[in-house]
């Protein structure tokens, strides 16, 4: 005699197998959203760790002596100070923590993604938005295989800046542009991996973007832009703005009459 379920029962299995096939379908699409991604990041211009990847951990902050650059590091994480040592920053980053802290088969569930993005707890906050281009650098570089620089790769050699330098006037504005210069005399436009500090910001204080803003007061002050290892000086000062004036420098009497020779001259306020 065949035994068949009550209603009650039929009803609470429909249900369990409602929820497992909308989990699998989900699960497929999420896989299926990676799988394309990894695919399209797969022919991308070839990324590696000291060219790509330094630059976007040290603009991040990660490697910071307040962040994961301090001595001890941060968690049990530790990077080079500013990444002076991109040897020991792949170890721990690629092989340390028994590799946990990527997932080459799911790049997006990286810890080291999900960290910077602050999906997960993170102590520095969100770091990264994981709709930003630098966040998509890291990714990419997971997806290609977390490659190295290799000996037919140009090398960074120094960083330059530019306007040239010169002199601001009160409440005035301007941008700097960072080049990056390679050994094989190849140049980057890195502005927005560089960061910027400026040793008098009262005077003139500079934007993540490399913006400089001057104030009111009057002096002298210096830029200071890093970009990985590689730092440059950018000069500068306020001075007041010249207040016109008009001086006599002759005068002579003809006829009874007193000519005055007039000279517009400038001087400081």
């Amino acid at each position: 005699m065949t035994k068949r379920c009550s209603p009650k029962i039929r009803s609470h299995l429909t249900t369990i197998w409602l929820v497992v096939a909308l989990g699998v379908g989900f699960g497929a699409s999420v896989v299926a959203e990676e799988t394309l991604a990894e695919s399209e990041a797969a022919t991308d211009e070839r990324l590696s760790f000291e060219l790509d990847v330094m630059p976007v951990l040290s603009v991040a902050g990660c490697n910071a002596g307040a962040c994961h650059g301090k001595q001890g590091g941060q968690n049990g994480f530790q990077l080079s100070l500013l990444g002076f040592d991109a040897e020991s920053d792949y170890t721990a980053i690629v092989h340390e923590a028994h590799g946990r802290r990527l997932a080459p088969a799911a790049p997006k569930r990286s810890l080291l993604l999900r960290k910077v993005s602050a999906q997960v707890p993170h102590g520095g906050g969100l770091r990264l938005a994981p709709d930003s281009p630098l966040y998509d650098v890291l990714q990419r570089w997971i997806v290609q295989g977390m490659l190295r620089s290799t000996d037919s790769d140009p090398v960074l050699e120094r960083i330059t800046l530019a306007p040239e330098q010169r002199t601001l006037e009160p409440e005035s504005e301007l941008s700097l542009v960072t080049t990056a210069h390679y050994s094989d005399g190849s140049t980057r436009d890195v502005t927005h991996l560089t960061t910027y500090q400026s040793s008098e910001s009262a005077i003139v204080a500079v934007d993540d973007d490399g913006t400089l803003r001057a104030g009111s007061l009057a002096g002298k002050m210096s830029i200071m832009a890093r970009y990985v290892t590689e730092i440059a000086p950018w000069n500068t000062g306020v001075y007041p703005l010249p207040v016109r004036s008009i001086q006599p420098i002759t005068s002579s009497c003809q006829g009874g009459i007193l000519l005055t020779v007039w000279c517009e001259t400038s001087c400081s306020k």
